[in-house]
């Protein structure tokens, strides 16, 4: 199995935090976001990592390199990363990812390793999601159906219909791999909605009957950082 980071953001709702260091390699503890997802992956033996890059796509490179040298770690670059979002990049992983199983994280989430534990005891397809926090408009929200079965997934899910929020981590099989591939390349190469979330090609297979199960993290600490006050509370909850 590999593992995606996704990790070409500007983070520019951090204003000049990021303006020479990105987002992903802020320190939370004494450690930085992108350690602490790298140290989480490998003590459940993912050690081949595919990490999509843009923003300070050099500053990453090295640090990884330097690092975590005993990394099977391949770099690709979202040259567009000014101007697309998180499913652009996806689309960019295909050829590194070559068929296999995946587990794919933004790399902005700081997480505690139980949640990464509960996504790989899951048979099939599985979004990480927490059903104990407060949802608005800006969080990407998922409805259920039966025995945890995904049934909608996006922002665009009307807040009192939601169960929960996906919080950016998602194990994708290797059967879901040219399917997905396939959604995605839809949405940018032919009807050219560079600014989609990938989301939204997950939506698009599970209205065509994919089945992705629910991996309900409630309780668990975890933080998605978007601007200053995301980066307190992590820096918080993970001191």
């Amino acid at each position: 199995m590999k593992a995606v980071i996704l990790c070409a953001g500007l983070g520019s709702r951090l204003g000049g935090l990021t303006s020479d260091c990105p987002k992903t390699l802020l320190p939370i503890g004494s450690s930085t976001i992108l350690d602490r997802m790298i140290s989480s992956l490998m003590e459940h033996r993912i050690t081949s990592i595919v990490f999509v890059t843009g923003h300070l796509a050099p500053r990453i490179k090295q640090h990884v390199q330097e690092r975590h040298p005993d990394l099977a770690a391949q770099f690709v670059l979202n040259e567009q990363f000014a101007t697309t979002n998180t499913g652009y990049s996806l689309m960019l992983a295909q050829r590194a990812i070559d068929g296999d199983d995946f587990i794919k994280l933004d790399g902005d989430v700081v997480f505690e390793p139980e949640i990464l534990t509960r996504l790989l005891q899951t048979h099939g397809n599985g979004i990480v999601v927490d059903r104990s926090v407060a949802l608005g408009d800006e969080e990407v929200k998922v409805t259920l159906g039966s025995e945890g079965r995904i049934q909608k997934i996006g922002k665009d899910v009307p807040v009192a219909s939601a169960a929960g929020e996906s919080i950016g981590i998602e194990k994708i099989t290797s059967d879901l791999v040219k399917p997905l591939f396939t959604a995605l390349e839809q949405l940018f190469l032919k009807e050219k909605r560079m600014n989609e979330y990938y989301e939204r090609a997950y939506d698009r297979l599970i209205a065509d009957g994919v089945l992705f199960q629910a991996v309900d993290i409630a309780g668990l600490r975890w933080n998605e950082i978007d601007d200053k006050i995301d980066l307190d509370r992590a820096r918080e909850l993970f001191a």
